[in-house]
């Protein structure tokens, strides 16, 4: 048995755990445009070189299905950058932009988790993530976009919730090192927080920062995320203090060490003669349910993983076995 948090998709909307990846090759500094192009075989060698480093078994190239105008110069860019991949031994396949909605299983497997990858950075590119970034799917994919406009202006009506990895890539000019940056928001509202991720030339290929996942996104900025508690000594014990809820036992110590660590503030709402939670007749129950309905953001109790539970919702890592 597994001590796990238990996240809603709507709260995930706003920014939460890491599943997706978004690399975001940008030829700017800051908002100078620089003129250099990567050439076909620098960008599959890059792109060779970030499937490798994530695991992933195959990639998907995207093009922009939103300008017809462009199709013949968009398709023969993609087919080149095809090629070039084949011959990294990289299996790669292409889709459209407008197709996506179809491939939503396969692009995010979370068994294969392929590299889905835009090769231009359009308005209809633009538009095209913006619809997706508030999917649930989105998040369990991997994506490789290439960027040609600054951070900023590009993504300026996009929320990039902190589950997916948004690496921004840039080359400074007169430098043959691309240098790639994490870019989220914790919340909608807040604005973007980049964080270095590594870098990547054709000498060195790509060198990652040695630091975790976890301690990249350790800050929240004083989010305030909605808790269902239950009254379950001596794992879990609600008390009062001035009307407000104290959360201990031994899930509110390991959660309120994670509160101060992680820069966060929680509001708690007791969960009354409620379990854990099941599926009956496809409606969930309990703290799961609660989770499900959107009525919290968090569940803190002991939760045993299924397959049925894991469809429904997502787990932190374990802290706690019980043989």
């Amino acid at each position: 048995m597994g001590m796990t948090g238990t996240f809603n998709s709507s709260f995930l909307r706003d920014g939460k755990y890491v599943i997706a990846l978004v690399l975001i090759l940008s030829s700017v500094e800051r908002n100078t445009v620089c003129s250099a192009v990567p050439s076909d075989s620098m960008v599959a060698n890059m792109i060779a070189d970030i499937y490798h480093h994530h695991h992933t078994d195959c990639a998907t190239l995207i093009m922009d299905s939103c300008h017809p105008e462009n199709d013949f110069q968009e398709r023969s860019n993609h087919i080149k950058t095809q090629k070039s991949l084949s011959r990294l031994f990289i299996p790669t396949t292409m889709v459209g932009s407008n197709k996506l909605d179809d491939s939503r299983v396969y692009m995010s497997s979370r068994r294969n988790r392929p590299l889905n990858i835009f090769l231009s950075s359009g308005p209809g590119v633009a538009l095209t993530i913006n619809l997706m970034s508030e999917e649930n799917w989105f998040r369990r994919a991997r994506w490789l976009l290439f960027l040609n406009d600054s951070v900023e202006h590009f993504f300026s009506n996009t929320n990039l919730p902190v589950d997916c990895n948004v690496l921004v890539a840039h080359q400074p000019l007169a430098s043959d090192k691309v240098i790639l940056r994490e870019v989220y928001r914790v919340t909608r509202n807040l604005p973007l927080t980049e964080n270095y991720y590594g870098q990547w030339c054709i000498e060195e290929g790509f060198t990652a920062f040695s630091g975790t996942y976890y301690s990249r996104r350790s800050h929240l900025q004083g989010l305030v995320l909605r808790a269902a508690a239950l009254n379950m000594p001596p794992t879990s014990e609600v008390k009062y203090k001035d009307n407000k809820i104290q959360y201990g036992g031994y899930v509110g110590l390991v959660w309120n060490v994670i509160e101060e660590q992680m820069k966060f503030r929680t509001e708690y709402v007791l969960a009354h003669n409620m379990g854990t939670g099941s599926e009956v007749n496809g409606t969930w129950t309990g703290l799961v349910g609660m989770v499900v309905n959107n009525k919290v953001d968090v569940a803190l109790e002991l939760f045993s993983r299924s397959t049925e539970r894991l469809n429904a919702i997502d787990f932190s890592s374990a802290v706690y076995y019980d043989r």
